[in-house]
């Protein structure tokens, strides 16, 4: 289609939190499909760009760090997953220095060539908190990685099981701790319909009684949640191999988050063949379609009677069905031709 072989900088992101889901998974899968379509990719880091590239992409952006460098000698394409601590402040708060680094990073964003997202939904929020306009940012869709649409052996499935002591029926979560992922809610009502909960998070950990910062709110909520909870377990560490399996071996993967600027682990769990409960905050109305349980996320109530129909089997596998199928409008083959075109547009090449 172009004629043009690009050289991209893919920029690493150079907060190691970002690395291990998120946009971490963006970067190593975007990576992987730009390759295959013929594009050469170069790794680099924001204080040390390449001179020998035709763009440079960063992969990511946090609000209230600085991660774009002050002087860029190529054209610089953005990609703002979403803008969560914008959209609730008070869920967010930051005091004076994050404020200004915000200020500065939307003046940064401000000057890029364009701006990649990832809904509608991130779309609009860019618009409204970082002045810029719609023509310049392209939405671009997310996808599950091949990993997760791929079978996992009988031997394989009982090999996790033993090695994490998992239930024969169970809830899986996946995700951070943060506000809108809304596990408080997810643990309170596994509670209350007495089923055991895998919760997959990096960001899930004990906190020293004498530390606490206003960010980690949700935190304290779901560990007070989960007092007196015995079939609470949460993994850390899981591979891309493990996760996959986790995913097939889970009765549902609970979901019901308050915001969002994607879902991945929505589209993951599509893919796995296994049933989702979720809510139709943010972006996740646009990802779903009618393949999942819809709830009212600020309700155990809702959520409970959710999980109650997957008592049937009939229910269950009509959902696993829809979600199989809504799981390929998604890949990283068309997330990859989406970007490049955004590449060819920046330079001209079309």
């Amino acid at each position: 289609m172009y004629e043009t072989k690009l050289r991209v900088a893919l920029v690493k992101p150079v907060l190691s939190g970002h690395l291990p889901r998120g946009t971490g998974t963006y970067a190593r899968e975007l990576g992987k499909a730009l390759k295959l379509q013929g594009i050469t990719v170069v790794s680099a880091i924001a204080n040390r760009l390449p001179e020998d590239v035709d763009i440079y992409h960063f992969p990511y952006f946090d609000p209230f760090f600085l991660t774009l460098p002050w002087f860029r000698r190529k054209k610089t394409v953005l990609t703002i997953h979403d803008l969560i601590p914008l959209r609730f402040p008070n869920e967010f708060p930051v005091g004076i220095k994050g404020t200004i680094i915000w200020l500065m990073q939307r003046t940064l964003a401000q000057h890029v060539s364009a701006v990649i997202t990832d809904s509608e939904s991130s779309r609009a929020d860019i618009e409204e908190f970082m002045y810029i306009k719609k023509s310049k940012i392209a939405v671009v869709y997310l996808a599950a990685a091949q990993n997760f649409s791929a079978p996992v052996t009988t031997s394989r499935r009982n090999q996790i099981r033993q090695q994490f002591g998992l239930p024969e029926k169970f809830g899986l979560f996946v995700g951070d701790v943060n506000w809108n992922k809304n596990l408080p809610r997810i643990i309170a009502t596994m509670k209350k319909v007495t089923l055991p909960l895998v919760v997959v998070s990096q960001s899930y950990s004990t906190i020293p009684k004498n530390s606490y910062h206003p960010w980690e709110q949700s935190l304290h909520e779901a560990q007070q949640a989960a007092q007196g909870f015995t079939n609470l377990m949460v993994l850390k560490n899981i591979d891309a191999s493990e996760l996959t399996a986790l995913y097939k071996l889970a009765s549902f993967l609970i979901y019901p988050s308050l915001y969002e600027g994607f879902g991945l682990p929505v589209v993951e769990a599509y893919a796995a063949g296994c049933p989702v409960i979720t809510s139709n905050r943010g972006s996740l109305k646009e990802i779903t379609g009618n393949a999942a349980f819809i709830v009212n996320p600020e309700s155990t109530e809702d959520m409970a009677a959710a999980i109650r129909e997957f008592s049937s089997v009939k229910i269950r596998q009509k959902l696993v069905v829809k979600g199989l199928k809504q799981a390929r409008i998604f890949s990283w083959e068309k997330t990859a031709s989406e970007t490049i075109a955004v590449y060819h547009h920046v330079l001209g090449n079309i």
